[in-house]
């Protein structure tokens, strides 16, 4: 399957008013980011070409390829299975299940939250951390594994178009519009630092003080 082709410019309820795929030195910027720089990418990333003159504007033709589907889904569950492994676990998984063969839904929870979090650049809906615990529980069931559970629930997480493609959206503000303040946050992280926002950038768009 391949993801829809989508303008740029787009009108969803007058609230989207950017969209881009992640180039690849954004998506690998934010994996070091958020877990670490010994975590290894590998894969092949969708070629970037020039556009007016241009290598970044690519990233505006918001298209994958069937191959570059495969790839994106093979490099999120390397780095799921690396986050996950007994090297890094002790550092990247702050929680401790009740038994490692059997589900933990409060771990998985707290898990899936706090790298939703920064992988989506904006809290998960109680619906998407639903979703993640509930596959994790699955998984966790079938290989009697909870950090597999984890591993599948993580690497579905990188594979949602919310991780791969930038979104923007406005909010209202008197009779105009302004960038809401998690998109205002990412705008500002991608822009100063090629990566994804961190935590202290996140909780300003939280508090409202990125507004001021």
């Amino acid at each position: 399957a391949a993801f829809a082709a989508i303008p740029y410019w787009a009108a969803d309820c007058g609230q989207t008013v950017g969209l881009r795929r992640l180039s690849a030195q954004e998506y690998r910027n934010s994996i070091a980011d958020i877990f670490g720089k010994d975590i290894v990418v590998q894969g092949m990333f969708e070629p970037e070409v020039r556009m007016g003159g241009l290598v970044a504007t690519s990233t505006a033709v918001l298209s994958v390829t069937p191959a570059g589907f495969e790839s994106f889904s093979k490099m999120a569950d390397s780095i799921a299975i690396q986050v996950t492994d007994q090297k890094h676990r002790a550092r990247l998984v702050s929680c401790t299940p009740k038994s490692p063969k059997e589900p933990d839904d409060a771990c998985a929870s707290e898990f899936f939250s706090r790298y939703g979090l920064l992988l989506f650049r904006r809290p998960l809906t109680d619906a998407e951390l639903k979703a993640r615990v509930n596959l994790a529980r699955t998984m966790t069931k079938a290989s009697s594994d909870f950090y597999t559970g984890l591993r599948y629930g993580l690497a579905e997480l990188m594979q949602s178009p919310n991780f791969l493609f930038r979104k923007e959206l406005a909010a209202p503000a008197g009779k105009a519009f302004t960038l809401e303040p998690d998109s205002r946050a990412s705008r500002r992280s991608f822009l100063i630092w090629d990566t994804t926002p961190d935590k202290e950038l996140l909780a300003a768009a939280e508090t409202g003080d990125l507004n001021s």
